[in-house]
């Protein structure tokens, strides 16, 4: 029995051995190994935070990468399609008007539409989804949803009395776009960074149920912070394939269900990997690993 408990012991010393030290052992051992997270139930916290969030940076960095390559193709896209259509636009004190025939119909991207309607005959709640904005005398309305739109007043304007009119035209836009394609690259990196920080941190709470099921069979209960901080670690492969499908995302295409999956899977591997607790203490005669170097480099 001793020299079966040894050779497990050495075994698992072994797999630590293969691994590069540091950060990218945490990652691999987290996606590839159950018995790996014998040590977030016994190291410090500052230590599994540390991993968090470098993790999250490392990926939410992909994601910005992937995100501000998209935006910028998009936006140039938009751009030329601006360019080669937009008709003069004239602006004062609120108001539009156009020299083309109103409402004038735009296309941006691919069928997606803009719609110029100083008069305001056009009924925004039948118009298709493929319309994303509406210019109306003084007011800019823009898809929020299915059939609603947000408004945004430009009647601020009419505070400036006498002030002289406006002209929106291409050259107009040539100027301002290049500002603008930036700050809807800083505005999605700002978003992803939030959105990717607040989500896992509702993620690793959700995964922390499945130790919570899995501690009722084992003697020796790890109290919910350490199932926390477990559920930090298991939380790896859930991020990794939410920062593969973010691209694809982007692009409109969905994968049903994927990110609901791999929580799930978190879940489980959150529950296997409590189970593995109580052998680990049997194989080591503690709840903490050999203290041996290769251990301390975790």
């Amino acid at each position: 029995m001793d020299k079966q408990a040894n050779d497990s012991k050495n075994g698992f010393n072994h797999s630590l051995n293969k691994l590069p030290a540091g950060f990218l052992r945490r990652l691999i051992m987290a996606c590839s190994n159950p018995k790996f997270y014998v040590f977030p139930l016994s190291e410090k916290t500052s230590s599994t935070v540390g991993y968090f969030f470098k993790l999250l940076l490392l990926l939410g960095a992909i994601q910005v990468l992937a995100g501000s390559f998209f935006v910028w193709n998009v936006s140039g896209v938009v751009g030329e399609n601006l360019m080669a259509d937009w008709p003069d636009v004239y602006f004062q004190n609120g108001d539009l008007r156009i020299q083309n025939q109103s409402p004038y119909s735009l296309e941006i991207y691919q069928d997606y539409r803009i719609i110029i309607d100083p008069e305001g005959s056009v009924n925004r709640a039948r118009l298709d989804d493929d319309v994303l904005a509406v210019a109306v005398n003084g007011r800019l309305f823009a898809r929020s949803g299915p059939g609603m739109f947000m408004d945004f007043s430009t009647r601020y304007y009419e505070e400036t009395k006498g002030a002289p009119e406006i002209l929106v035209d291409t050259a107009f836009i040539s100027d301002w776009l290049p500002y603008f394609r930036i700050a809807l690259i800083f505005s999605l990196a700002a978003l992803t960074l939030l959105e990717l920080l607040f989500s896992s941190i509702l993620r690793i709470v959700l995964i922390s149920s499945g130790g919570i099921i899995a501690r009722d069979n084992v003697p020796e209960d790890p109290g919910w912070g350490q199932l926390l901080l477990v559920s930090a670690y298991a939380i790896t492969p859930v991020l990794i394939v939410q920062t593969v499908l973010f691209p694809l995302r982007l692009a409109g295409i969905n994968i049903p269900y994927a990110e609901f999956i791999t929580l799930v899977a978190g879940i489980v591997w959150v529950y296997f990997a409590i189970n593995h607790y109580q052998e680990n203490i049997e194989q080591f005669g503690t709840s903490s690993p050999p203290d041996t170097p290769e251990n301390r480099e975790i």
